[in-house]
């Protein structure tokens, strides 16, 4: 094997070890923070393996069903219906 390839693969390697390594150390801190994009609100179970979730995303809020068919995006909630009640 040729040396300089040898020595691309391994800069190569240690940039995405470094990357990865940011993005660890990113999300663990935003984690810590308390910033998640995503939340489960509320979680309902329904009969026969199927559940309704209400879910937070960036301030927005849907309602998504799970059942045998997989998931689906059933509606979106206004913020404001939460936040009354």
């Amino acid at each position: 094997m040729d040396l300089a390839l040898l020595v691309r693969a391994c800069a190569a390697l240690a940039v995405i070890a470094i990357v990865l390594a940011g993005l660890k150390f990113g999300l663990r801190a935003r984690l810590r923070a308390g910033g998640r994009l995503l939340r489960v609100v509320e979680t309902v179970f329904l009969p026969g393996a199927a559940s309704l979730h209400v879910i937070a995303v960036a301030g927005r809020y849907y309602v998504v069903g799970r059942g045998g068919g997989g998931v689906a995006l059933l509606c979106e909630i206004p913020a404001e219906a939460l936040e009354e009640r």
